[in-house]
């Protein structure tokens, strides 16, 4: 379940996001993991590079010669030909939305701005699954990522630290809510 088929995005085969991939996405500072901007030409040609193959190896080819080139290279070719970046963008979203798993844990409900936190997620998850799973560092990113969230909420929810609310749980705290304003106003 955890696990998808290979998915092709244009002429490559991504691997299935794990940890380690996600950390060096967030190394390269990709506007996928804030999720507020759309990826330009160079920020999808990195992703690829990164996602076409084992995190370890992105890991030590990062900024080498064939990192760069390939960015270059795919970054042109998306420059020159808007609808075919737009074209591996979708194909590219559709994986997105399999491996990546959002949770908006850190807004504050009221306005939705960000809420104050101690550490990044990628810490939270790392330092999760190292206490509450006793996973080691290796095993954390060779996890897919999407295990590694579910990992990490279950021993959240099981030590008290969060609780998920239902659909009906919120419509009907906001029936009440609306209740007492109305009385308020009485």
């Amino acid at each position: 379940m955890m696990l998808p088929a290979p998915i092709r995005v244009w002429r490559y085969r991504l691997w299935p996001m794990t940890v380690g991939h996600y950390a060096l996405l967030c190394r390269l500072d990709s506007p996928l993991v804030e999720g507020n901007e759309i990826p330009l030409a160079g920020d999808l040609a990195s992703a690829l590079w990164v996602l076409k193959q084992d995190w370890l190896d992105a890991y030590h080819n990062l900024g080498q010669k064939d990192h760069v080139k390939f960015v270059s290279r795919l970054g042109k070719k998306f420059n020159k030909a808007p609808a075919f970046h737009i074209a591996v963008l979708n194909e590219f979203y559709k994986y997105w939305a399999w491996q990546n798993a959002v949770y908006d844990l850190w807004k504050k409900e009221e306005d939705g701005s960000p809420a104050d936190k101690s550490m990044s997620w990628l810490q939270t998850i790392r330092w999760i699954l190292m206490n509450q799973w006793g996973y080691s560092s290796d095993e954390i990113n060779n996890l897919p990522y999407k295990l590694a969230v579910n990992d990490c909420f279950g021993a959240m929810v099981a030590n008290g630290k969060l609780e998920f609310v239902s659909d009906k749980q919120k419509a009907r705290r906001q029936f009440i809510m609306q209740q007492m304003e109305s009385q308020d106003a009485n």
